[in-house]
């Protein structure tokens, strides 16, 4: 008895002290991670800001005036254009340093994967070029010549290439630039329009929007242009005529693990825009804003650095508390739980998730 008594108190006495540990564990060293960020801009009557939010909506915070916003691969700095001018700030808004500047137009800025470069659009020189800088403003070149305004372009993941877009003689292909050599490849040769390039995590492969169907479908190629195959098939209404954006699917971005592309679907029967989680197979769609009742228009996304969830805005024209005004929404990478997370009378877009 007296031994089981003495077990007893000695278990006790061990309990209170791991629940002494946790506690002061908790309250000294064992903080929990800070919560990742979304990036997104904001346009009213006054102009067009940069914001920074919580990823669950929370500590919405203004950093300023500018376009364009793209996180630094850390996640800790933010580049974008204000003014024809590139800045770079850090993800407080603190530190703001001009880079580059143009009189001309300019846009998109995109880093290298290292954070070594940094890429943009501009018509400093006349003509729309393609510009590459060192990421502290220094060494300015021009990469790539003979490019239309707004031209889409994007580092692979080793930093060494940029696949973009370029119109010659009726019709638009993908080309891709060495940086070292500045040598040029043409991957596609369509009649019609491919655009939007991707680069698969792993460098691998291509993702690209193309209207040769006579509609936006997403294509799949290897890097070097090779094996390239369809992976949407659009079964909606194609009129005779359209303006600047055809129905069909255009693709967004990878998901991390590189197995799915999110992208968007935009029926021209029903005039809905919806995003998709899209199988790299083509075999497994899943609808994002499926939740969403009313029809919206003009959504874009990102995917969260896990691939669990996707930020994404969208406008919504017949929802009386939006006005038609695009918002920011979080949902599941398997659509569930679709929760708005901005509430204004203003153009909240481009959401980006905050890298780790």
């Amino acid at each position: 008895m007296k031994k089981i008594a003495f077990r007893a108190i000695i278990n006790k006495k061990l309990l209170l002290i791991a629940l002494l540990f946790v506690l002061v564990s908790s309250l000294v060293g064992c903080e929990q991670p800070a919560m990742s960020k979304i990036l997104f801009t904001r346009q009213d009557d006054s102009g067009e800001y940069i914001y920074i939010m919580d990823a669950d909506g929370s500590n919405e915070t203004n950093l300023g005036r500018g376009e364009y916003p793209r996180w630094l691969p850390d996640g800790k700095k933010i580049v974008f254009f204000s003014a024809a001018t590139t800045y770079i700030m850090d993800a407080d808004g603190s530190n703001l340093t001009a880079l580059s500047k143009s009189l001309r137009y300019a846009d998109w800025p995109s880093w290298s994967a290292d954070g070594k470069h940094i890429i943009f659009g501009s018509a400093r020189d006349g003509g729309t070029g393609i510009y590459i800088m060192d990421a502290d403003g220094t060494n300015q070149t021009k990469l790539v010549e003979e490019v239309a305004s707004g031209t889409a372009y994007t580092f692979s993941p080793d930093g060494r290439k940029v696949a973009f877009e370029r119109w010659r003689e009726g019709a638009q292909n993908i080309w891709v630039v060495d940086i070292e050599t500045g040598k040029e490849i043409q991957l596609t040769c369509s009649p019609s329009r491919d655009e939007y390039p991707i680069w698969s995590p792993d460098g691998r492969e291509i993702a690209f929007t193309s209207g040769r169907d006579g509609h936006d479908e997403i294509y799949l190629m290897d890097a070097d242009g090779n094996n390239l195959r369809r992976l949407t098939t659009y079964s909606g209404t194609v009129p005779e005529r359209w303006g600047m954006i055809a129905p069909g699917y255009l693709a967004l971005a990878w998901f991390p693990n590189g197995e799915k592309i999110l992208a968007w679907l935009f029926d021209y029967g029903t005039g809905r825009w919806d995003l998709y989680s899209i199988n790299k197979e083509g075999k497994e769609e899943i609808n994002l804003t499926q939740d969403i009742s009313e029809f919206g228009l003009w959504t874009h996304g990102s995917c969260s650095p896990d691939g669990s969830k996707v930020v994404l805005s969208i406008s919504l024209p017949h929802l009386s508390e939006s006005r038609g005004f695009s918002e920011i929404w979080v949902v599941n990478a398997d659509g569930s739980d679709l929760t708005r997370l901005t509430y204004n009378q203003a153009w909240d877009r481009f959401p980006s998730w905050q890298p780790r």
